[in-house]
């Protein structure tokens, strides 16, 4: 390889952007592990995830009737499971929250780099194809290492797309069946990726496609039911009649195209080219293979990001399809301008292939030094775990409940999981409203701590709690450095009138 280096310019030009993958890739780790140990949350969401966890490891069921005590979140619940699992090791917090998700952001590198090479024949491609992947970190909203259950989810999703590859074997079809599921149980939106592969079996493997199709299909809908007669109808109603009432946002209609999909123009441009390659080579199965799953992972995307409330980590599916595609199209294209530029035209064409697909790896360039929380939120939030436990009583902190039950208090719903309650069943949600508005009143907290105006019920703090000041001195510390930017911001007391 080091001769061809040398001697080949073209070779040169794809070791280069496989250097560029490995940078990347790097990148990533070298962040995720200064984030890792956080004690708090990196997402607001975070502390929701964890309180599911500690549910699980104490025998309670997820899927319940909302109560201020407890709302579910909107997923299946693999990766709670998995996560539990890990937690038994490691402990209590965050660490194996987001010990799954990095394993599982490494395997979805392996397993875009197994595409590419399986394809290509090309190490250097199938680097760069992983590594364009681990670029687009920051464009995903840096949710790759969070304790959030999409990394997981698109692990599962993406070795199910390798497994139904052309030429694939039954036993390698039946695991694709098996990996889907898991995506499925990990989150629900792997119903589309679910589809397209279906479809890709149906044209790659004929009658030998019932060996992924069928019992991907029965794992689906057989899980599905038990979980649902398991939690006497809680789970249907979490995992798709709330997600089913979520508003559209009609800015993301042409949005998603123009403020996300064309920032990876060039990658998908080049995979394009690579398309076409393939059709006019007549290698229409492999086209299949690659086209299919990209555009439906690419609308999956689209459907997500359209809801409110949806954050960048929706796009990590279609993130990854694209770096696939990126990395299948080096060889090719490579070959293709070798075969055109001859004698002192090679090394500038060389240049040239190697400047084009180094320029994705640039525009996808990300500040990880302000991702990573600081010593001073470190401080803020251990000041505020003292304080919350030296307060009398249970404390109320509805959008980061999990701080209550590190400071040896109970936790109580999300502000977010009630909010979703509310926006898809406005009976059963202002029957919550009343419950939270009959606790106020009852001054049943030592301390309601509040990022805004939760539930609308300011009218009902100021009449019977007092406004004891903010609960940070500063402007800065204590934000979550990944994802909405929030955090607690007024403190209120019980007053001791009528």
């Amino acid at each position: 390889m080091a001769r061809d280096f040398l001697r080949d310019p073209f070779v040169a030009a794809r070791v280069l952007v496989a250097s560029a993958g490995v940078f990347s890739a790097g990148a990533f780790l070298l962040l995720a592990l200064q984030r890792i140990g956080h004690p708090f949350e990196l997402e607001w969401m975070e502390g929701a995830t964890l309180e599911h966890v500690r549910r699980i490891l104490g025998g309670q069921p997820i899927y319940v009737e909302p109560s201020t005590d407890f709302v579910p979140q909107i997923y299946t619940p693999f990766y709670l499971w998995a996560s539990a699992l890990v937690a038994r090791a490691l402990g209590d917090g965050f660490l194996a929250l987001r010990a799954v998700s990095l394993a599982a952001a490494f395997g979805c590198f392996l397993w875009i780099f197994r595409v590419v090479r399986r394809e290509t024949s090309d190490s250097a491609a199938a680097m760069a194809g992983a590594g364009l992947f681990a670029a687009t970190y920051g464009e995903s909203g840096f949710f790759f290492d969070v304790g959030r259950a999409d990394m997981l989810f698109l692990f599962f999703a993406l070795g199910a797309f390798a497994c139904v590859r052309p030429g694939a074997s039954r036993r390698e079809l039946l695991a694709g069946a098996a990996l889907a599921v898991l995506a499925y149980l990990t989150k629900q939106v792997a119903l589309s990726v679910w589809g397209a592969l279906v479809v890709v079996c149906a044209v790659l493997h004929g009658r030998a496609g019932l060996w992924f199709a069928l019992p991907s299909a029965i794992g689906i809908a057989g899980s599905s039911l038990l979980l649902d007669a398991a939690s006497e109808g809680w789970f249907r109603y979490y995992a798709y009649f709330v997600p089913s009432r979520h508003r559209y946002r009609p800015s993301m209609w042409t949005g998603y195209w123009t403020a996300h999909v064309l920032r990876l123009w060039l990658p998908l441009f080049l995979a394009g080219i690579g398309f076409l390659l393939l059709w006019y080579g007549r290698e229409r199965r492999r086209l299949v293979y690659l086209a299919l799953p990209l555009g439906a992972m690419l609308v999956t995307s689209w459907y997500v990001r359209l809801k409110a409330g949806s954050h960048l980590n929706t796009l990590m599916p279609a993130h990854a399809l694209v770096a696939v595609c990126f990395g299948w199209s080096l060889p090719g294209l490579a070959r293709s301008v070798r075969d055109a530029a001859r004698g002192r035209f090679a090394s500038p064409a060389a240049a040239l292939v190697a400047l084009v697909f180094l320029v994705p790896f640039v525009q996808l360039r990300w500040d990880g030094a302000r991702r990573v929380p600081s010593p001073e939120d470190r401080a803020s939030g251990e000041r505020l775990l003292e304080r919350l436990s030296s307060t009398e009583g249970d404390v109320l902190v509805p959008s980061h409940g999990y701080l209550g039950a590190l400071a040896g208090k109970r936790a109580f719903a999300h502000a977010q999981a009630v909010v979703d309650i509310l926006a898809a069943d406005p009976e059963r949600g202002e029957e919550l409203r009343r419950d939270y508005a009959e606790l106020v009143r009852a001054r049943r907290f030592g301390a309601v701590v509040v990022d805004g105006d939760f539930l609308s019920l300011s009218e009902e703090l100021r009449a019977f709690y007092a406004l004891e000041g903010p609960v940070f001195a500063d402007d800065e510390s204590f934000y979550p450095v990944t994802g909405y930017r929030t955090r607690p911001r007024s403190w209120w007391v019980p007053t001791t009138g009528p």
